[in-house]
């Protein structure tokens, strides 16, 4: 009797957890993006958010757009990704040098 009530237990308890849904915990997931050039918008700036690298590849996260070397984002486009820096090329020729900022961290006691 005991191990019937524990086996449609463990089977309900499988089922509730299977209906959860995903993992609130997890990261979400960022969609590729294609490069698209817009030769006529030319916005005052680019907020450079991070700079993520898997192995050799580097990926930066600009204006909430996921890109790498060779993609595009409002006009320009990528053409280096370094430990901190972005380096986005211009359609009039001109170049821009974003980096990330810096952060302070200080220990404190109590």
């Amino acid at each position: 009797m005991f191990r019937t009530i524990l086996i449609v237990n463990l089977y309900a308890l499988t089922v509730c957890l299977a209906w959860a849904g995903p993992d609130p915990m997890r990261p979400p997931v960022l969609p590729e993006t294609t490069p698209s050039v817009q030769e006529d918008v030319e916005p005052t700036h680019w907020q450079l958010n991070l700079i993520r690298r898997s192995g050799e590849e580097r990926v930066a996260l600009l204006n909430g757009r996921l890109l790498k070397v060779g993609g595009s984002i409002d006009g320009a486009r990528v053409t280096a990704i370094e430990e901190h820096k972005v380096t986005l090329q211009l359609t009039d020729d001109r170049s821009i040098e974003l980096t990330l900022p810096s952060i302070e961290i200080r220990h404190t006691k109590d």
